[in-house]
């Protein structure tokens, strides 16, 4: 059996000090946008955490960040390319959710996709 490394944090100190802090964050962001009626996106949700959409990607990436940070946000990520993807079947939003989903979300997929 593998013995696990320990985690050393290297780079800028992170804005939540815990998952579980991240998460609440997270979740309040979406129960906004939906009293709201407000259509959730990566910008949006890193303002909310008072953060820039490089840090959300830093803390999904990077191998610095512990590993609940990650999954959050690669949660959330998902949850809002699920409603873009929603947003494709109607005529109205059909093009603007296009854009977000071929250069926000693993935009070669997409582009299959829509050719």
């Amino acid at each position: 059996m593998r013995k696990k490394t320990p985690f050393i944090r290297l780079g800028p100190p992170l804005k939540y000090q815990n998952a579980s802090d991240l998460e609440c964050a997270v979740s309040a962001y979406f129960r906004h946008c939906k009293k709201h009626k407000l259509r959730p996106g990566i910008c949006g949700l890193a303002a909310w955490l008072g953060m820039h959409r490089s840090t959300l990607k830093r803390y999904e990436k990077q191998e610095s960040v512990p590993e609940e940070y990650k999954d959050i946000i690669v949660r959330a990520r998902t949850e809002i390319e699920a409603y873009n993807e929603q947003l494709i079947y109607s005529r109205d939003t059909f093009q603007g959710a296009k854009f977000i989903l071929e250069n926000n979300f693993s935009g070669s997929d997409w582009i299959c996709l829509f050719q």
